[in-house]
């Protein structure tokens, strides 16, 4: 369960997280936060409307499972589409900054297409050992981001200005 919890975290966190305050920014302070409510309030209700639908269940289903069962083999197909299309993209972005942190670190000596396929080579034998060595990673790397992100909060704590947070870029 805590694995699992912590590959949820991880992947939530790394897929967008990070990069959405910085473009968030533009907007000023008080829309940003308001934009984030708004968003939490409709991924919880989402969610709870996801348990309920599954609920309505005798036996275990997932998200194809319950479109067939309510919306047919049409809707099943358009679901497998959209999964499809998701995780290709979350797959292109994960090796796209991958190879983006590789090529910053050899500081831009790396041809980014070959910094990409390092990124890969580096991480498919990990991939290949299976589930139990890639929980163990993500825990590390899980608990290297809580430390850092306490770290971050507590150096830039001295440096906040609540004068800031009424300006707006735009």
């Amino acid at each position: 369960f805590f694995s699992g919890a912590l590959m949820v975290s991880g992947v939530s966190i790394g897929a967008g997280m990070l990069g959405v305050p910085v473009k968030m920014a533009q907007a000023g302070f008080l829309p940003t936060i308001l934009l984030y409510v708004v968003c939490w309030a409709l991924m919880t209700l989402t969610g709870l409307l996801y348990v309920e639908a599954c609920l309505w269940f005798k036996k275990e289903v997932n998200l194809l499972t319950l479109t067939e069962e309510t919306l047919g083999k049409g809707a099943k197909s358009l679901v497998w589409l959209v999964y499809i299309f998701l995780f290709f993209s979350l797959i292109i972005a994960y090796v796209s900054g991958g190879g983006e942190i590789l090529v910053n670190l050899s500081q831009g000596t790396l041809n980014p297409a070959l910094a990409c396929f390092l990124f890969v080579a580096l991480f498919l034998p990990v991939i290949f050992k299976g589930t139990a060595v890639v929980d163990k990673i993500n825990a590390i790397f899980m608990f290297v981001l809580i430390v850092s992100f306490f770290f971050f909060i507590f150096v830039g704590s001295f440096s906040v200005n609540l004068d800031n947070l009424n300006h707006n870029n735009s």
